[in-house]
């Protein structure tokens, strides 16, 4: 599975964020945690549902919502 979206830099390139998590889903990996490049200090947690595991589950800890 390709990624959700594809947003093209001021380049017209994909963003190097985009083209990551492509091929993180394209590997098989079931999410990524990423340092935010909006909220300076935090991170981001990103999914593929297509490559999540029978048994996979995610359980928040610590979770604080902006």
């Amino acid at each position: 599975p390709g990624p959700a979206r594809s947003k093209p830099n001021r380049n017209g390139a994909p963003a190097l964020s985009q083209s990551i998590g492509a091929v993180a889903a394209e590997v098989g990996y079931e999410a990524l945690l990423a340092p935010s490049a909006a909220v300076r200090g935090t991170v981001t947690l990103v999914v593929f549902p297509g490559t999540l595991l029978a048994g996979s589950r995610l359980i928040p800890h610590g979770l604080r919502v902006r």
